[in-house]
C-alpha cells in the first residue's frame, strides 16, 4: 500500500512512514480528549480546529466555491456505500448534485487530533440533518469520520476522508 501511495500521491517514503505510524498508534489507544497534539505547536492545532470548522459553515451555507477549496487537488473521498471520489473535480461534483437535492445542517465534534509536520488526523463524530428541496421526510444522520488533512501553501486541505454513519445496516 505505501509503494501505491507513493506513486500515486507523490509523497518521500518519510510523511507517508509517519502517517501510517501515527494511525496506527492512534488506533490501538483509547481515546483521548481532543487536547492538542504533543506533536504539533499550539497554532497548528488551532489551524487545523478553524479547517475542520470552516467545512461545517461552507457546507451548512451550501457554498461549494468556499467547501471545494478546502480540499487538495488530488483529495480522496470515500463515501460509505459508494466508490471513492478522486480528485476535488469528482467532490466538487458530488456535492453540486447534493446540494441540488438538499439544504442540510453539519456538525462536526473532533474527538481526536494528531498534527505533525504538515500532516493532521481528525478522528471525529458528526451530526447531519437533510431536507430534500422537492419534499418528503427529512433525515437525520449520527456517525464518525476520519479526515486527514495535509497543508498546501500554508493551508490546511482535505487530503483524504471517510466516513460512515452509526445506523444499523439495512436488511
Amino acid at each position: 500500500m505505501a509503494i501505491h501511495l507513493l506513486s500515486r500521491y507523490d509523497h518521500p517514503l518519510v510523511g507517508v512512514a509517519g502517517i501510517l505510524a501515527v494511525l496506527s498508534l492512534t488506533a490501538c489507544q483509547p481515546a483521548a480528549p481532543p487536547a492538542a497534539s504533543t506533536n504539533a505547536s499550539a497554532g497548528a492545532v488551532d489551524a487545523v480546529r478553524a479547517a475542520s470548522a470552516a467545512w461545517d459553515e461552507a457546507h451548512n451555507a451550501a457554498d461549494l466555491s468556499r467547501l471545494v477549496q478546502l480540499y487538495s487537488d488530488s483529495a480522496v473521498s470515500m463515501p460509505y456505500n459508494r466508490p471513492a471520489l478522486e480528485g476535488r473535480a469528482a467532490i466538487e461534483a458530488d456535492f453540486r448534485e447534493f446540494f441540488a437535492a438538499f439544504n442540510a445542517k453539519h456538525k462536526t465534534t473532533i474527538v481526536s487530533l494528531e498534527v505533525a509536520n504538515d500532516w493532521a488526523i481528525e478522528r471525529g463524530k458528526y451530526e447531519l440533518s437533510v431536507s430534500p428541496k422537492a419534499g418528503g421526510q427529512a433525515l437525520n444522520e449520527l456517525g464518525k469520520h476520519i479526515v486527514i488533512r495535509r497543508k498546501v501553501d500554508g493551508a490546511w486541505k482535505v487530503q483524504w476522508e471517510i466516513w460512515n454513519t452509526d445506523a444499523a445496516p439495512l436488511q
